[in-house]
């Protein structure tokens, strides 16, 4: 039955609410629990639930790691191979001929473009961290390193090596935006700033390890002097882009799933 609203004469009251009203309602907050309780989870101080998924997150990290130690690698890539694709010479002897590819201008561009890659690829990593995850586009900034990197090793034209750089650049770029946000959105509060700090020193391993592989292990000798094998080298950044793709097999940041309404 209807009933007479006593604030206007004459017309009717709306009947009461539905029940599938309260049900959505219910819904709506049980969803909210749910995204509260995933966020709880990786934020509360260690106990038994964060005790058990340790190491998964260790795991992660360091597979997450690979990311800023290929930024590192890649930055200081042209440090010790520069002398060789430009061929200078060290007492009068010129390094083998198969190592210079490079005009001392050019070889300055192709030091530099990586941090124009680096831009593009960061606007990038943004969006597709986004819009995909943290987990996939972390996984996806693999490929301009893998492409980049075998083909760096084969390559001896110097457009092709500078386009190259560029694509590595934009990996960098990627990586960078997004390994240090999923880190912290997967680290646990009382782990968090270990964990950040990982970012940080695996650029510098990164950097620490191509001036040393560069310098004393891949190295040609001619007559009596030697010189950086940097086809060789690039093939350690090929390797070293390999563990990314494994970042598919960890969890995915629980606050990117609950921004989605997944718990």
């Amino acid at each position: 039955q209807t009933r007479r609203d006593p604030a206007t004469p004459g017309a009717m009251a709306p009947p009461p609410a539905a029940g599938g009203d309260r049900k959505d309602g219910a819904a709506a907050a049980d969803a909210a629990d749910r995204r509260r309780v995933l966020l709880e989870e990786t934020q509360a101080p260690s106990n038994g639930h964060a005790q058990r998924a340790s190491a998964v997150l260790y795991a992660a990290v360091i597979v997450c790691s690979a990311s800023p130690l290929l930024f590192g690698f890649s930055l200081s890539f042209t440090s010790p191979t520069e002398e060789s694709m430009v061929g200078e010479a060290k007492v009068g002897i010129s390094p083998p001929e198969d190592l210079v590819v490079f005009t001392k201008s050019q070889v300055n561009w192709y030091a530099s473009l990586l941090n124009i890659g680096c831009i593009a690829g960061a606007f990038l990593g943004s969006a597709l961290s986004n819009r995909l995850g943290r987990r996939t586009a972390l996984a996806l900034s693999a490929a301009p390193h893998l492409v980049a990197w075998l083909l760096t090793s084969l390559s001896r034209n110097a457009g092709l090596l500078v386009a190259l750089r560029l694509l590595c650049g934009m990996g960098v770029g990627i990586g960078s935006a997004v390994a240090p946000c999923y880190i912290g959105e997967i680290a646990t509060a009382d782990l968090r700033g270990p964990f950040g700090a990982t970012h940080q020193l695996s650029i510098t391993v990164g950097m620490v390890a191509v001036n040393a592989l560069g310098s004393y292990a891949f190295l040609m000798e001619r007559g009596g002097q030697t010189f950086t094998d940097w086809p060789r080298l690039a093939l350690v950044g090929f390797g070293l882009s390999l563990p990314l793709c494994l970042v598919l097999l960890m969890p995915e940041s629980p606050k990117w799933l609950a921004s989605r309404g997944d718990a």
